[in-house]
């Protein structure tokens, strides 16, 4: 009988089944197609993607965090390897550490040159996304006082030229 076994926790008298984790399908392997990649920039929208990838297949943070210098640069693999929070498989700390190593590379989503960027875009995108996008975006830089409402009707007719 099992050591977990008791009359008040387990009225059917069966032995309680261990929980197993069962991953569907393989993540790609580095270097694969498909396969995720971190070269140092925009660390944000990285981290994000490893996210939803290692929950797809089932990764614990201990698993994020050993699997990660694989998809990373060979430099920024060794980088990754070499500090605590890798060593310690804390992924919390670990993404915080690689955004403080990044910043610098990282492009908030919402910011001014990705309005710019946007716009210069513009006649290569349908005119229903370039508006949705500009939408969000300019909006977010309102929010922030970093763009000012008039400022936003121009940049809107500039990318509709």
């Amino acid at each position: 009988m099992s050591p977990d076994f008791t009359p008040d926790n387990n009225a059917t008298g069966s032995v309680p089944r261990e929980r197993h984790i069962v991953r569907v399908g393989m993540m790609p392997r580095p270097g694969q197609p498909g396969a995720l990649l971190f070269d140092g920039k925009n660390v944000t929208l990285f981290l994000k993607k490893w996210e939803l990838e290692c929950r797809e297949f089932n990764f614990d943070d201990e698993e994020k965090c050993l699997m990660l210098p694989k998809y990373c640069t060979e430099r920024i693999g060794e980088i990754i390897k070499s500090g605590e929070s890798y060593i310690g498989g804390d992924w919390k700390a670990l993404q915080t550490e690689l955004k403080d190593l990044f910043f610098s590379e990282d492009e908030p989503k919402h910011s001014t040159a990705a309005l710019y960027r946007l716009i210069k875009d513009s006649p290569n995108i349908s005119m229903n996304l370039f508006v949705r996008q500009f939408g969000a975006i300019s909006k977010s830089l309102i929010e922030k006082g970093t763009l000012h409402p008039s400022q936003q009707a121009a940049h809107l007719l500039d990318g509709m030229m």
